[in-house]
């Protein structure tokens, strides 16, 4: 409700619609991130290191694909699981299609 003075929360991180942490630029493979009392953020992503996984292309061959594992943290007083799960599908689309960004 931006109860707090404007320059108190201005730079402070934990006032976003989002939080994205990258656990994978420091060697970490993937980790559920704790919700805070404090800020307004509803929901925490926490992006894993990459790895080598092996895929089944659409001709049936096997190739090793670099992957990254994404994983979500989200406050039930805020997030509710149908939009939430219609919210996850569609950047999973996005982030495999990046040219329906346009």
């Amino acid at each position: 409700f931006n109860l707090l003075p404007a320059r108190m929360i201005l730079e402070d991180p934990l006032y976003a619609s989002a939080f994205v942490a990258n656990l994978g630029s420091v060697g970490i493979a993937g980790a559920y991130h704790h919700l805070y009392e404090y800020g307004t953020i509803p929901i925490f992503v926490v992006v894993g290191a990459y790895r080598r996984v092996a895929v089944a292309e659409e001709d049936g061959r096997i190739v090793a694909k670099r992957m990254a594992t994404l994983k979500y943290t989200y406050d039930e007083r805020v997030e509710d699981g149908f939009y939430c799960a219609r919210a996850v599908s569609r950047m999973k689309e996005l982030i495999e299609h990046p040219e329906r960004l346009a």
